[in-house]
Formats: structure tokens, sequence, C-alpha cells
């Protein structure tokens, strides 16, 4: 009998967490469709121009879970680190909170110390799946099963559900970069947290060790729902402009020592609520933090568990016939 083959489609957390754990705990091959060049979803991380790596999705991560602290302390090593200067209201008054980690090299790069061995085919938008026989026709071959990580909006049209998807929180994304070594409150602060203004959140990225230069001050700002709704389809230049001024007044910087800005429009950074999914077709699966809580944790725990439902249907169901690739 054939080997069955699982297609997973996303290379975030959730889709590196299944496909691992398919092939090393149950020893059934996937291969990873990721829509951009690299892996990480919305743990993602860019270069500025000057080459310092910013974080501008996830601003770091927590670790509860013991399974996840296994296996995240052993694949990172000592990239694994956590911040220690605190956030902030505005006011000044303390955030309490659990331990905040963040990767050495890019919180993208998790993803791939989560997964070094896998097949992944980078570059590679899915937009639809098709039925075929027992099994499913992807970017033109046979997979025995499919398990979608993309955010609902997009899993439901790949999934071809016709139930309307789950309502996401868009965050609009600024990273902001200055001359000098970080002064003020941002010598000593990490963030400050907003739940009330246009900015909830702005962050100095020089208190990830090991990331700026000391010549370099990097702050990562986000908006709040409202900002984030009222400016999505709005020209970047316009709502990039407005963050920087707010990011300038919440930290009193001065915007001549600004000598980079950069936007991110994130659309589906994160569910409005936990999503209670309709019945799927048979042979494919859901996984992704969209049906419990928004964190890198919680994608990473639902992938590994997916992994586990995708097993048991395969002893169910018998593996495709072999067939070749279709154009």
């Amino acid at each position: 009998m054939p080997s069955p083959r699982i297609a997973v489609i996303g290379a975030g957390l959730a889709g590196v967490a299944c496909a691992s754990r398919l092939q090393l705990e149950f020893g059934i091959p996937a291969v990873l469709f990721e829509k951009s060049r690299g892996r990480g979803g919305r743990c993602a991380t860019k270069r500025t121009v000057d080459g310092l790596l910013v974080d501008h999705g996830a601003q770091y991560f927590t670790i509860r879970d013991p399974l996840f602290s296994s296996i995240v302390h052993r694949a990172c090593g000592d990239a694994l680190l956590s911040i220690n200067a605190p956030i902030t209201c505005p006011d000044g008054t303390p955030i309490p909170g659990e331990p905040r980690w963040y990767h050495r090299d890019g919180n993208s790069r998790l993803a791939r110390d989560l997964s070094p061995d896998l097949e992944v085919r980078s570059s590679t938008e899915i937009s639809r799946i098709d039925p075929l026989d027992h099994s499913w026709l992807v970017n033109g071959e046979r997979f025995d099963a499919v398990v979608s990580t993309a955010p609902l909006p997009q899993s439901y049209r790949i999934l071809g559900l016709s139930d309307p998807p789950p309502a996401y929180i868009p965050c609009l994304t600024l990273i902001l970069s200055l001359n000098g070594p970080p002064t003020g409150r941002a010598a000593s602060q990490y963030a400050v947290r907003d739940r009330s203004g246009p900015l909830e959140w702005s962050a100095c990225e020089n208190h990830k060790h090991g990331r700026i230069a000391s010549h370099r001050t990097v702050f990562v700002s986000q908006g709040s729902e409202a900002f984030s709704r009222a400016f999505l389809e709005v020209d970047p230049i316009v709502w990039g402009a407005a963050m920087a001024d707010l990011t300038a007044r919440t930290w009193n910087l001065n915007p001549a020592d600004v000598i980079e800005h950069l936007t991110h429009r994130w659309r589906y950074a994160r569910i409005a609520s936990p999503a209670t999914l309709p019945a799927l077709p048979p042979g494919t699966f859901f996984a992704g933090d969209a049906t419990s809580a928004s964190r890198v944790e919680s994608a990473w725990l639902s992938g590994h568990e997916t992994a586990a439902r995708v097993a048991a249907f395969l002893t169910k169901a018998p593996a495709a016939d072999p067939a070749p690739a279709i154009p």
C-alpha cells in the first residue's frame, strides 16, 4: 500500500507543528505550501535598510504549555531570550505579566527552528483544492488529506465552504528607525500599551538584545482596532505618517532623527472571538489559533493536535493510489 501524503497550507506555527508531528511521530510525509518567501506566518521579521532585524508581527510570545516549552527550548537553544524591560500604561504604570520571549535572530526564525527538515514550497499560493476519488488535488498533486492553517476567510475559500467566515480584526503596523541610541523612557522601558487610544501598542526593539545597533533606535507601533479598520484601505503613506506622529508623541521623539519608516497591513491579525468551525469535507482539516486565544503558542498547539486527528483519519481511510502530478 502506498504511503499517504498530506498537504499543509501555510508555514506559520500551526503549519510547521502539524507537518513536523506527522513526519516525526507518525511517519507520514507532509508538504508545506507557503504563499510568502519564508516560514513564520504572523511571527514575521523584516530587515531595515541598514540590516537590522525587526519583528513586525508577533512582538513576543508566551511559553505556558510544558510540551511547547520543552520543544521550543530544545529547538532554539540559547537563541531563545526574554525581554526584561517593562511594559507600561501611557501614564507609566507597569503592566504585570508573565515572561515575554523572543528569538534572537528574529521571531520568524522560530518556525524554521521548529521545522528544520520539512519540505516547504515557498512562494506558492493555494486558492482552492479539488476532490479526486478519495483524495484531493492541491496545485496539481494528489494528497490523501489537506490541512489549511490560513486565516479562516482564506481557509473557507480554499476548502470550498459556503458558510460566512468569522470576523477578524486588522492591524496596521509601523516600523520607525531613528539615529542615535534610545533616550528618555525608551532607555529603560520596552513598550507602552494604550487600550483607549489610536496607537494601541508601541515598543522599543532595542530591548531585544543582539538585534539593534547601538547607534540606532527602532520602534514598532500597532494601531488600535478602530484606527486599523478606519485606515485599512487608505494609502500607507497617509496612515504611516499618522502613526509616526503618534509614536513620536508617545516616546517624546525628535522627528528630525527619523531615518526610515516601514509599514505593514495585517488584514487578519487576530480573530474577533474564538470560532466554532462548520463541518469540513472528509479528509480536510483546519489548524490555527482562530479557535482559541490568538497567541503564537496556541497556534503551535493547534497544529500539533491536528496532526493526531489527521493520523487517526488515515487509519480509517485507504491511501489514494499513486498518480502523476496533473499540470
